[in-house]
């Protein structure tokens, strides 16, 4: 006897293998994360500290005058207010503004710019002698270079 349709061994059918199904498995896995996630969250107890937040103040316009400009050149030179001037002309009008300050007026504030062929020694000795004229007040102005597309700094000429 034979049966249609269906496999066997000696008379006797083989046994059917289970098969393990993915997608409802993944499912129940889904499910039971997410209720452990909100088990747990619920758990957690939410600490914090009540604080006062600082609010924001309305922005004024300052009155600070804008800081005087020198441009030291690679060839030792100053520049000042657009035009080649000697050292010691903007040394001493750099003292007399910085011992004109009072405590109505702002102090002095003095931007240093340097010519990208200017050394080291010479921006340190530009700074030196401001600070001697007695402005405390001073910064450095630089121009940030062009990037290239992987990111690397282009070298400029």
């Amino acid at each position: 006897m034979t049966q249609t349709g269906s496999l066997t061994r000696a008379g006797k059918a083989w046994p059917k293998k289970a098969r393990i199904e993915i997608i409802p498995l993944i499912d129940i896995m889904f499910f039971l994360l997410a209720s452990f996630m909100l088990v747990s969250i619920s758990m957690v107890k939410l600490q914090g500290m009540q604080m006062i937040l600082p609010g924001i103040r309305p922005l004024v316009a300052s009155s600070d005058p804008a800081p005087q400009t020198i441009q030291l050149l690679a060839d030792g030179r100053w520049v000042w207010h657009g035009e080649p001037t000697e050292r010691e002309v903007v040394l001493a009008a750099l003292t007399a503004l910085g011992s004109a300050a009072t405590p109505q007026t702002p102090d002095v504030r003095v931007m240093i710019r340097a010519d990208e062929a200017a050394t080291h020694g010479m921006v340190v000795e530009a700074l030196d002698q401001i600070r001697e004229a007695g402005i405390m007040k001073v910064s450095f102005s630089m121009r940030p270079r062009a990037l290239r597309e992987d990111g690397s700094i282009r070298e400029r000429r």
